[in-house]
C-alpha cells in the first residue's frame, strides 16, 4: 500500500507493529506479511548507524510470526528484487547487492569527486512483539548530510509512484511463491 507521509521519517516503523493500523480497514491484512511504501525525507539513528536522506522512497514490511533468521532472509530477497527493478527499469545501470546494500555501478559526482559506484539504499530490521519489521530506503536525493558514497536516483514523482507499485507487487508475489513452495 502506498501511503502519504508528510513528515520526515524517523524510524518509527521499526519500533512498533503497524500493519493493523494501515490494513485492517481495507480488509487486506495478509498473514504472510504486509508492506507500506511512501516518499519522505529520512533522519534517524539505529544501533549507532545514521540513516539520512533529503528525499527517499521508504519501504516498511511487517512479517508476523517470524524469527530473526527468516526476517533477515526475506529482507535480503526483497532488497535483491528492489535492486533488480531499480537498475533494469529505472536507472538503466548495473546494480549489485552487498549484504542489504544496493550499490549502483554508474559514475557520479559527490563532493567534487568522481565515483564509479554509489550506495542508493539503506536498510534495517528488528523483531517487535512476535513480528519481523524490515525497512529499506532508496535515495531520491541523498542531500548534503548524506555520506559521500550515497547515490541519488533522481527519480521523478511519476517514476517514484511506479517504482513503489512495482516493488509492492514484487513483495506480495515473492511471499506467495515462498508460501506455495513451503506447502508442496
Amino acid at each position: 500500500m502506498i501511503v502519504d507521509v508528510s513528515d520526515q521519517f524517523t524510524g518509527a516503523f521499526l519500533k512498533a507493529r503497524f500493519a493493523n493500523k494501515f490494513f485492517s480497514e481495507d480488509k487486506k491484512l495478509y498473514p504472510l506479511g504486509n508492506i507500506l511504501a511512501f516518499k519522505a525525507g529520512v533522519s534517524f539513528v539505529i544501533d549507532q548507524t545514521q540513516f539520512v536522506s533529503e528525499d527517499a522512497i521508504n519501504f516498511c514490511i511487517e512479517l508476523p510470526g517470524r524469527d530473526r533468521f527468516t526476517t533477515a532472509a526475506i529482507h535480503k530477497i526483497f532488497n535483491a528484487g528492489i535492486g533488480s527493478i531499480l537498475g533494469s527499469k529505472y536507472l538503466n545501470a548495473p546494480v549489485e547487492i552487498d549484504a542489504n546494500k544496493i550499490l549502483v555501478n554508474k559514475e557520479f559526482q559527490s563532493s567534487g569527486v568522481t565515483l564509479n559506484q554509489g550506495k542508493v539504499s539503506f536498510s534495517a530490521s528488528s523483531l517487535v512483539n512476535g513480528a519481523g519489521l524490515c525497512y529499506t530506503g532508496i535515495n531520491i536525493k541523498a542531500g548534503k548530510s548524506a555520506p559521500a558514497i550515497a547515490y541519488s536516483s533522481n527519480l521523478t514523482d511519476a517514476q517514484c509512484q511506479a517504482f513503489m507499485g512495482d516493488c509492492i507487487n514484487m513483495f506480495y508475489g515473492t511471499m506467495n511463491e515462498l508460501f506455495l513452495e513451503s506447502v508442496k
